[in-house]
């Protein structure tokens, strides 16, 4: 039962990974808040216009066009996207509103220097290219929650006192299993909170000390699962630990015997890539996610 349970545990170890989801492609780019006050400015013949600006606003995410050299600076032209003007059918940007004709801001009377907003929406801007280096995150999306499927390792439990065991121990088990859960982002999706349970198969040591069954000083190993609740923190969905409260449930002759059957225990929990069955984003309020192909090339 022993080898059982160990091909069985390199068997799911070995399908987790092949159906895991690759790491999270980011959607766009954010700028990090900064004392400093980011110049933008406004497309011209493919170029950065120069002759006026506005500030960026770092609530706004952006996708990336191309790079352009001026007056020997380096500037990178962006847009933020929104549903306004971006045909799903083509996956493209519409030429209007804003990318043939953008609302020129002095031609409308708006001095240098304010805050960019919505009228800035699906047109060409852009950004010294060391603003860019400097300030970048990644941004992933506002998802409300998904649904996750993990594989699970769990090299050690904390088990408390019980029965002939007047205190609490640490057993190096092998313990193989999966989680299913719900995850909730944080940092801007940057990170996540997965709340569900869990389900694994285990090798559990018997002897003297924890089961009734065996009145000698041999030891033997039976197989059984485990299952139970789970808390697993990730950074990207790429590390990724856990907290878990479990049961051990054995099987065999020695099980019936054995002081721990169905008895809490505790655990640090190192979880494998993601599979997301909600991996899909929701639209969040500035503007839809849909990956698009980009204008002006």
């Amino acid at each position: 039962m022993k080898k059982i349970t160990l091909l069985a545990g390199l068997t799911m170890l070995i399908v987790f990974n092949c159906l895991a989801q690759e790491d999270g492609v980011p959607t766009g780019y954010k700028l990090k808040h900064s004392m400093r006050l980011i110049k933008v400015y406004q497309d011209r013949n493919n170029k950065p216009d120069l002759a006026d600006f506005n500030f960026w606003i770092n609530d706004y995410w952006f996708k990336i066009d191309k790079t352009e050299v001026v007056d020997r600076v380096e500037y990178i032209r962006i847009t933020i996207p929104t549903t306004i003007s971006f045909n799903n059918t083509t996956k493209k940007f519409e030429p209007e509103p804003h990318y043939e004709n953008p609302l020129r801001w002095r031609e409308h009377g708006w001095p240098d220097g304010v805050p960019i907003d919505s009228d800035d929406f699906n047109s060409w801007l852009w950004i010294a290219k060391a603003d860019f280096d400097e300030f970048k995150e990644d941004y992933f999306g506002k998802v409300p929650f998904q649904f996750v499927f993990s594989g699970m390792a769990i090299p050690f439990k904390y088990r408390p006192a019980e029965g002939t065991h007047a205190s609490s121990i640490l057993n190096g088990d092998i313990n193989i299993g999966t989680f299913l859960g719900i995850r909730l982002p944080i940092f801007n999706n940057t990170g996540g909170i997965n709340f569900g349970g869990s389900l694994g198969v285990s090798s559990l040591p018997m002897n003297a000390s924890n089961n009734h069954g065996i009145l000698d000083n041999s030891s033997e190993s039976i197989s059984g699962f485990n299952y139970g609740a789970a808390v697993i923190f990730d950074w990207q969905k790429k590390f990724q630990i856990g907290l878990v409260m479990g049961y051990d449930h054995g099987v065999g002759d020695l099980s019936r015997s054995y002081i721990y059957q169905d008895k809490s225990w505790f655990a640090i929990s190192f979880n494998y890539k993601f599979l997301d069955f909600d991996s899909a984003p929701s639209k969040p309020k500035q503007h839809s996610e849909n990956e698009v192909s980009k204008a002006g090339h």
